[in-house]
């Protein structure tokens, strides 16, 4: 690919993916365009609302990669929407905040993220997130098994103002876990999922802040197979 034609792709594109194995030799890629990675015609990003990444993390340790990853969100002012589909390494979650960190002034109007990939959502990586997406109004996350499925919808509300809403994908726990303190987490998500596809509504009103919210602001809520899906 020359950068004309990387160009020419981008010109009318309103959604953007990028694919692991359209980098898998991205140092030799990009090193027939390198005038390229700067593109110098502004209009080139106005349609752009949508930038997914898809595949593995490890390669966006690529400075070339990141550094047109890093034009594509600098210079998009319609761009919306931002999701990572990623494989598994170590401290995937992390790994995105350090992604994001730098490029912090140019995501105050990203209004939707998707998060599917392998790693810790807690306090610390809820609150940073929604520091990183003020304007945040939809999450979709995939949930690890071992992850508070109440918890992390408590740290949605508290922390994402502006949240209305919200989607979890829950991990089942994976078979070749057998140790006996994993039995007993087994029960326990067996009885959450239970009440919750008996009645997801009352059971995020028992367990959750939605049960304390006022009664003039009505939530909606629906189970699907793992699929929670909120509407604040």
């Amino acid at each position: 690919m020359t950068g004309l034609q990387l160009v020419k792709k981008l010109r009318h594109s309103q959604e953007i993916t990028l694919y692991n194995d359209f980098f898998v030799d991205d140092d030799k890629i990009f090193s027939k365009f390198p005038e390229s990675l700067f593109i110098r015609d502004d209009n080139i990003f106005l349609h752009i609302r949508s930038l997914d990444f898809l595949g593995e993390f490890l390669n966006m340790n690529s400075i070339l990669l990141i550094t047109f990853v890093k034009q594509l969100i600098r210079r998009s002012p319609n761009l919306q929407s931002i999701g990572f589909f990623l494989y598994w390494v170590e401290n995937m979650t992390d790994l995105v905040l350090n992604f994001l960190r730098p490029l912090k002034k140019y995501l105050k109007q990203i209004k939707k993220c998707y998060l599917y990939t392998e790693g810790d959502i807690d306090e610390k990586f809820i609150s940073e997130l929604a520091n990183l997406f003020p304007s945040l109004t939809l999450l979709s996350i995939k949930v690890d098994w071992y992850c508070n499925t109440a918890e992390i919808v408590n740290l949605c509300l508290v922390n994402m103002k502006h949240l209305i809403h919200l989607e979890m994908v829950l991990e089942d726990i994976p078979d070749y876990l057998d140790e006996d303190y994993i039995d007993r987490i087994k029960m326990d998500k067996e009885i959450e999922s239970l009440a919750m596809t008996r009645d997801i509504q009352e059971w995020l009103k028992r367990n959750t802040l939605l049960g304390k919210i006022s009664p003039n602001k009505i939530f909606r809520a629906e189970k699907t197979g793992n699929d929670l899906k909120i509407w604040l």
